[in-house]
């Protein structure tokens, strides 16, 4: 799946698993309620896909880029492994099976250090 927003070098495409679309989404419908309160008129959703109809206004342009800005670096607090383990996982849609493997780690070391990724993830967003 793709998560679809604008940076500062115009339109960029982040793959990611429907896992981590899902863990994006918690993450958001959290920031969005904050959001919400300061900008009541502007729609936070994630699409899969825009057309020019829907694209988004300026203002909620830089709410997204800035909420992906937050998931970027909470990804960068994160430890050396946690990170890898995320990007792996997630942004790269590797297999559990296969990043043990080439990691040379055990499939449970990947999920012990996934999900303390996650709430690492959940404490540094929430």
């Amino acid at each position: 799946m793709e998560l679809i927003y604008r940076d500062m070098h115009g339109k960029a495409k982040i793959e990611v698993s429907d896992e981590m679309h899902t863990e994006v989404n918690k993450i958001w419908d959290s920031e969005r309620k904050k959001l919400r309160k300061d900008y009541p008129h502007v729609t936070y959703t994630v699409d899969e896909a825009r057309t020019e109809e829907t694209a988004p206004g300026p203002e909620e342009e830089y709410i997204t880029k800035e909420l992906y800005q937050e998931l970027h670096n909470a990804v960068e607090q994160l430890s050396p492994k946690q990170r890898e383990t995320i990007r792996a996982l997630y942004f790269n849609e590797e297999k559990a099976s296969e990043f043990a493997t080439r990691t040379r780690r055990t499939k449970a070391t990947v999920s012990i250090n996934e999900k303390k990724a996650i709430e690492a993830l959940r404490k540094i967003l929430l």
